[in-house]
């Protein structure tokens, strides 16, 4: 039903080396959730806020609003109550008492904290928060052996990202393997969808019920699709998910392209030109804004 269309992934390709490496890294220290892991970093001992960001993000699924509120939500509130030994008890309290976002599963995420709290990455984290800057595939893997899962599970990789966000923050010029693929959450696939990278053999009658097929049963291609944009660009996956996921929300919100600009400079300046950024949600929204799929 799915398949890449490679003309597409040349049109975006081609955007993504206008804008270069350098900007993207400029644009991800503006993503609210860089900001929120700094936040907790600079308000509490590193070796505590590197292990509850970790935490966090192995939890951040199944949320009940933006995944930007929800990080602002979690920072806000560890940043004034951290305390090293009590974090599973603090997640606890946090989910069952606190949080408005993050209120489904409640037993299955705190089954994950303490398989997390038990690990010996943990340990290892404890021990020397920054030991993984340099060697982040070392990361994800040891992540994903942890829990049983696939190295491209969707909650592995934003783990693996989020502690990427911790060594950026800390000053590391840390660069993501290429080896580690793009998360696929709701709004890579919908990015995936509308740019068109990722094309249906069947016209669809909405965006919306292919979605969820996308990262259910096709996140393999999708991965395979940005990772062949990742090769063209020399941009790492990690890195290109940043553009996508700081992008979907205003695409959502926006048919017309100076619109979405606009919506999208209002709360990240110039760091990209407006002509370039022009191209990038033109070719981003394709088939939304030249009306051949419906959302």
């Amino acid at each position: 039903m799915f398949k890449i269309n490679a003309e597409r992934i040349e049109k975006i390709a081609k955007v993504l080396r206008s804008i270069g490496y350098g900007k993207i890294l400029l644009l991800e220290e503006n993503d609210p959730q860089y900001k929120a892991v700094g936040r907790l970093l600079y308000s509490s001992m590193v070796k505590d806020a590197v292990a509850a960001i970790v935490a966090n993000a192995l939890i951040s699924y199944r949320l009940s609003g933006e995944g930007e509120k929800y990080w602002s939500e979690f920072s806000e509130y560890f940043s004034t109550r951290l305390k090293g030994s009590r974090q599973l008890a603090m997640f606890r309290e946090f989910l069952e008492k606190y949080s408005k976002y993050n209120r489904f599963l409640r037993e299955q995420k705190l089954n994950r904290l303490r398989k997390f709290y038990g690990s010996s990455l943990y340990a290892k984290l404890k021990k020397d928060p920054l030991h993984y800057c340099d060697k982040l595939n070392e990361f994800n893997k040891e992540l994903a052996s942890i829990f049983k899962k696939s190295s491209y599970s969707k909650t592995i990789v934003f783990a693996t990202k989020m502690y990427y966000y911790v060594c950026r923050n800390l000053g590391y010029g840390v660069k993501p393997e290429k080896s580690i693929p793009i998360p696929v959450d709701r709004r890579v696939c919908f990015i995936s969808l509308t740019s068109g990278i990722i094309e249906n053999t069947i016209v669809p009658h909405s965006l919306k019920h292919y979605i969820e097929e996308l990262m259910k049963k096709y996140a393999k291609l999708v991965v395979k699709a940005w990772g062949i944009v990742s090769e063209k660009t020399y941009i790492p996956p990690l890195n290109i998910d940043s553009i996508i996921w700081l992008s979907a929300r205003f695409i959502r919100l926006h048919r017309n392209v100076k619109e979405i600009v606009e919506a999208f400079m209002k709360d990240y300046g110039s760091i990209i030109s407006r002509d370039l950024l022009e191209k990038l949600f033109y070719e981003l929204a394709y088939l939304l804004v030249s009306h051949r799929i419906l959302y």
